[in-house]
């Protein structure tokens, strides 16, 4: 559906990553980490649908932080490396910037929640 946009395309990348953590993982850090992961493929398809800036800022605040709980979960199982490592942070800085650009339509304010 948005395989056009780059920053999905590697926010779908990074979920396929989570999922191969299965084996790895107790099942309740895995229900965490994939809720996490899932939600921030939900953001983030807000965000594309969302009809005014305010929504979108919030739509990535929610993605972003969605990204930074999953990312603490990795840590806490010393799997925040390799690929997960660089696609995560590769997506953390493309969700940094929309929510800066997005801020800057609406006057260089960084209210994100309303």
């Amino acid at each position: 559906m948005f395989k056009n946009y780059l920053t999905y395309s590697f926010i779908v990348s990074f979920h396929q990553l989570c999922r191969a953590l299965e084996l790895r993982a107790s099942a309740p850090q895995m229900h965490r980490i994939l809720r996490s992961a899932e939600q921030v493929m939900v953001g983030f398809e807000k965000y594309l649908r969302a009809p005014n800036d305010l929504q979108r800022g919030v739509c990535l605040y929610s993605a972003f932080l969605n990204l930074r709980e999953c990312q603490e979960e990795l840590e806490k199982m010393a799997a925040w490396n390799g690929d997960l490592q660089i696609k995560g942070t590769i997506i953390l800085a493309r969700l940094e910037q929309l929510t800066l650009d997005s801020a800057k339509s609406e006057g260089g304010q960084l209210r994100m929640l309303g």
